[in-house]
């Protein structure tokens, strides 16, 4: 009979799942001694990094089976938050420490999908329809005019011009001419003249 699968996960949920229960904390640590040693970083051969790689990467899955196995001794099925420290201790000997929390996940059910309800395919009848709230007494909607009956829009006044100067028709001071537009517009109104 194999045992069964420890779901194993750096994050602290898994979507679609719940804790049932919480087990505890669960670690395990393993100490290597590397088999070509090197004074510094900076001095190690291309060939002592990938070897180094090597040797960290196989004591990483060691640790990874070994915390698998404590959690599956205390009852959980999964181990959340799943974190590793690699540590030298020398140049030629390391640390590797994982830790986590092992719990025990149940799968929640999902809700079956709710069928739509069909909308009537004849019109509504007047009757069927629901009432119009009343005006309030006093109260009457706007409603938009005919352009026949639309007020004519007044003349807007023109600049006055002294000695080569334009003067706002509204408050009689200095207007700007804008080129782009082709219009004069006085910066004390703000308006367009």
């Amino acid at each position: 009979m194999s045992e069964p699968e420890i779901i194993v996960s750096t994050a602290n949920i898994i979507p679609g799942r719940k804790i049932n229960k919480v087990h505890g904390p669960v670690y395990a640590s393993i100490m290597r001694v590397l088999k070509t040693p090197f004074k510094t970083i900076t001095t190690a051969t291309t060939d002592v990094l990938k070897r180094l790689s090597e040797d960290i990467n196989k004591a990483c899955e060691e640790v990874l089976n070994e915390i698998k196995s404590k959690a599956r001794s205390m009852g959980a099925n999964a181990i959340l938050g799943l974190s590793f420290n690699i540590t030298f201790v020398n140049t030629s000997t390391f640390v590797v420490l994982a830790s986590g929390t092992a719990v025990s996940l149940e799968t929640i059910p999902t809700m079956p999908t709710p069928t739509p309800i069909p909308t009537p395919q004849a019109p509504i009848s007047p009757l069927m329809r629901p009432p119009q709230p009343a005006p309030t007494p006093g109260f009457r909607i706007p409603q938009p005019m005919p352009p026949t009956q639309r007020p004519p829009v007044p003349a807007q006044p023109k600049p006055t011009s002294t000695k080569g100067q334009v003067k706002c028709p509204y408050c009689g001071r200095p207007a700007v001419y804008n080129s782009f537009y082709r219009r004069w517009y006085c910066p004390y109104c703000k308006r367009w003249i």
